[in-house]
C-alpha cells in the first residue's frame, strides 16, 4: 500500500511538471523570439553581410561549449528521438519546427508499419533517415506522405494551412501541389521526430561528415508514459518491453554524450 501511495504521489508530481512544461513551451511557441538556442541555430558563413543572411531565432545561450563550429555546409539537421510513446517529443519537434523555413519530417518510420512492411531493421532505418535527411525523397514516399494528411500536417507553414480545410478532399488537393524534395532542399533546417529508432542506431549519423546533425534524446517518466499508452487500443502495453527499451537508450546516450557532446543532448 505504501509503495502504490507512493507511485500515485509520483504520477501526480510527474504530470504537475508536465503540465508547467507544456506551459512553457507554449509560451515559447507563443513568443519565440528567444526560443532556439544557438546550437540548434541554423549556421551563417562568416563572411555574409548582415542584410544577406537568413532570419535566425535569438540565441540566449552563453555555453560556448555549445557552440559548435563543423566544416559542414548545408542545412540543420535535427533528430529528435524518445524511446518511448507519449513522452512530449511530438511537441518538442514542433516546437524545433519553429525555426523560420524548417520543415518536419513527423514519424516517417510509421510509413512501414502502416504498410506492414516493418522490419526493426537497423540498416533498413538507418539508411532511411539518412536519405530524407539529405533529401532524398523517392516518389513512394511522397505520395504516401501526400495522402497522409495527419502526418504531411506538420511539414511546413504552407501544410498547416492545407490542413486548416474544412473538408478531406481539399486537403488531399492541397497537399497535391507540394514539391516534397524541393521544399527539402530549400529549407534552413530539417527536423525529424521518431520514437521507432533505437541509440545504439545512430553513431553512424554522428560521424557522417555530410550531416550538420543534432540529436535530441527525449526522456519522459516511464510511470507516465505507460499511462498515457493504456488509453490506446492496439499499443503494446507491456511495461518491461518499454522500459527495457529505455533503459538501453539511457545507457547508449551516457556514451554517446561522453564522445559527442556537442550533437547528442538530452
Amino acid at each position: 500500500m505504501v509503495f502504490k501511495l507512493f507511485g500515485m504521489i509520483g504520477l501526480q508530481r510527474c504530470g504537475l511538471c508536465l503540465c508547467v512544461g507544456y506551459l512553457t513551451l507554449f509560451l515559447l511557441l507563443r513568443y519565440p523570439l528567444q526560443l532556439v538556442p544557438v546550437y540548434l541555430q541554423p549556421k551563417i558563413a562568416e563572411d555574409e553581410e548582415p542584410a544577406t543572411k537568413k532570419s535566425l531565432l535569438v540565441s540566449t545561450s552563453s555555453e560556448e561549449s555549445l557552440l559548435v563550429s563543423t566544416s559542414t555546409e548545408g542545412p540543420l539537421l535535427v533528430l529528435v528521438l524518445s524511446s518511448l510513446p507519449r513522452s512530449g517529443s511530438s511537441l518538442m519537434g514542433e516546437l524545433i519546427a519553429t525555426i523560420p523555413n524548417s520543415v518536419y519530417y513527423f514519424e516517417p518510420i510509421y510509413k512501414f508499419l502502416q504498410k506492414g512492411t516493418w522490419t526493426n531493421d537497423q540498416n533498413i532505418t538507418s539508411d532511411y533517415i539518412k536519405s530524407l535527411f539529405r533529401c532524398e525523397i523517392e516518389k513512394e514516399f511522397e505520395n504516401w506522405f501526400k495522402a497522409n494528411p495527419d502526418w504531411i500536417k506538420w511539414w511546413n507553414i504552407k501544410a498547416k494551412r492545407c490542413y486548416s480545410m474544412k473538408t478531406y478532399h481539399g486537403k488531399l488537393k492541397c497537399f497535391s501541389n507540394f514539391n516534397i524534395k524541393q521544399d527539402c532542399e530549400e529549407s534552413n533546417a530539417i527536423i525529424m521526430k521518431v520514437i521507432r529508432a533505437r541509440m545504439s542506431w545512430i553513431e553512424p549519423f554522428i560521424l557522417d561528415q555530410s550531416l550538420n546533425l543534432k540529436i535530441i534524446h527525449i526522456v519522459r517518466d516511464p510511470r507516465a508514459s505507460i499511462k498515457s499508452i493504456m488509453q490506446f487500443n492496439g499499443w503494446n502495453k507491456d511495461a518491461k518491453y518499454r522500459c527495457g527499451h529505455l533503459h538501453q537508450d539511457m545507457k547508449v546516450y551516457k556514451t554517446l554524450q561522453d564522445k559527442y557532446s556537442n550533437t547528442v543532448i538530452r
